[in-house]
């Protein structure tokens, strides 16, 4: 749920649909697994189909695995306590080490259109061209880019692209695409 209202929070309106359907789902599914499964074992345990009594059960696994004694569950709290904190910790600061460049391009914006070429192109080809003209920003960062082919009618097949990137600046993308073709 958590991961949802984040990405709710953080995306961009695609993102925004996919969050608000998964927070649906979860709540869902957690309301039909709850009261739903309890029905049912309700209903077995009264017909006799089956005996839900858990303390034989943990009383084996003690003796099995402890030997009959109690395990100090809370004694260890403090270590368990440390080492969580521990690996939260390692995780946020590698969230922060990697800076935005950990979100794509949903997350961080950027600018989608599509262009047309004058004669056809294979994908593979335009998509070594982008490659060469959007490999790094002004900054020297990596751009993200994703090219698709779409079929147009009144356009020949391999001649339309659509091309999303991280670039936000209208002006210095097409730029790049006129250098590129």
């Amino acid at each position: 749920m958590i991961t949802a209202i984040v990405l709710y929070w953080l995306g961009t309106d695609q993102v925004k649909g996919f969050a608000i359907t998964l927070i649906i789902g979860l709540i869902i599914s957690m309301f039909t697994a709850v009261f739903c499964s309890r029905v049912f074992f309700e209903i077995a345990e009264r017909w006799g189909f089956a005996n839900f009594s858990m303390m034989d059960a943990i009383s084996w696994v003690r003796n099995r695995c402890f030997g009959g004694k109690d395990f100090d569950f809370m004694g260890k709290r403090f270590l368990c306590y440390g080492l969580s904190l521990a690996l939260i910790a390692i995780g946020l600061i590698a969230t922060v080490a990697r800076g935005r460049n950990i979100l794509d391009i949903d997350f961080n914006g950027g600018t989608s259109v599509t262009f047309s070429i004058d004669k056809p192109m294979a994908a593979d080809e335009v998509r070594r061209v982008i490659n060469e003209v959007f490999a790094k920003d002004e900054d020297g960062l990596p751009i993200q880019t994703s090219l698709t082919g779409v079929t147009l009618q009144g356009f020949e097949k391999d001649s339309v692209f659509k091309l999303d990137t991280s670039i936000k600046a209208v002006d210095d993308l097409t730029r790049r695409l006129v250098e590129g073709f």
